[in-house]
């Protein structure tokens, strides 16, 4: 299971240094605690015989040690696995626990993350087949079977159409309708291009550097050309009101995101995050 912590930019350095110094030996040395880094986080060595190396930074912004980050890792790693001493030492003298029963299953993770990356590539106009302002199931389920070149006509794609649905809806429908409106639809499009599911790195960076000036242009582009300004605030506030508590999309150049540490080699087992550390 998955939980996040607030850990000092100092610990998750020293972490990921101490898992890697195995590594960096002559010969090196085989270790199955090794951490990786996506990159979205920039971590380098200062020479080829230094075994500590540094974060430089993390989602495009400066790294900075005494920062607090929200990290997303494997609870077992909090207690004892891998025997990461900086870690251990660090939850120990913080006294931090946690057990697996308060954590997120890799499972949920997988299937939360393919879904926002599913609306991450749509456009909400033509997903709307009457027009109406909402999406629904019927209409979401005629945008993946065209999107994946499924039939639905077929029992088999039928059935995989409808666990689909399931899951991308779970992820939209915010205040539990069983539709979409443009509002949880755009919240959606948000968190997925914050968490680089979405396609184009460019666009993930973008929202990270600046997210509230990327809301409203994501919004515009939703909207239309024609859109009057009234109607583009008044539905970037709508967006903003949806995604608090979540993810904040306020213009202080550090959205409130998680950074996901993990062991997998799977890089969008995503909570919320600016980063994976795999």
């Amino acid at each position: 299971a998955m939980g996040v912590v607030p850990m000092p930019g100092r610990v998750l350095e020293r972490a990921v240094g101490y898992s890697r110094r195995a590594s960096r030996r002559d010969p090196p040395e085989e270790d199955s605690g090794l951490l990786h880094l996506c990159d979205m986080v920039r971590y380098a060595y200062e020479s080829a015989e230094d075994e500590d190396g540094r974060i430089v930074e993390i989602g495009g912004l400066p790294f900075e040690p005494g920062q607090i980050y929200n990290v997303a890792l494997p609870i077992a790693l909090l207690n004892g696995m891998d025997d990461n001493v900086p870690l251990l030492n660090w939850a120990r003298e913080s006294g931090l626990r946690m057990s697996e029963d308060s954590g997120k299953p890799i499972k949920v993770i997988f299937v939360e993350t393919f879904a926002l990356s599913f609306w991450a590539d749509l456009v909400f106009a033509e997903m709307d087949d009457d027009g109406d302002g909402i999406i629904t199931r019927v209409e979401l389920e005629r945008a993946i079977s065209a999107k994946m070149g499924l039939d639905y006509d077929s029992e088999k794609d039928a059935r995989y159409i409808e666990f689909l649905v399931d899951d991308i809806m779970a992820v939209a429908d915010v205040d539990g309708t069983g539709t979409v409106d443009l509002t949880e639809f755009l919240a959606a499009k948000f968190t997925a291009s914050i968490q680089e599911v979405a396609p184009g790195k460019r666009m993930a960076r973008e929202s990270l550097r600046r997210p509230s000036i990327f809301l409203q242009r994501m919004t515009r582009r939703e909207l239309g050309r024609n859109a009057r300004e009234t109607m583009v605030q008044r539905t970037v506030q709508s967006v903003k009101n949806c995604l608090h508590g979540r993810v904040s999309c306020e213009e202080d150049g550090r959205p409130n995101l998680d950074v996901l540490w993990h062991e997998t080699s799977n890089r969008n087992l995503d909570l919320p995050s600016n980063a994976i550390l795999d």
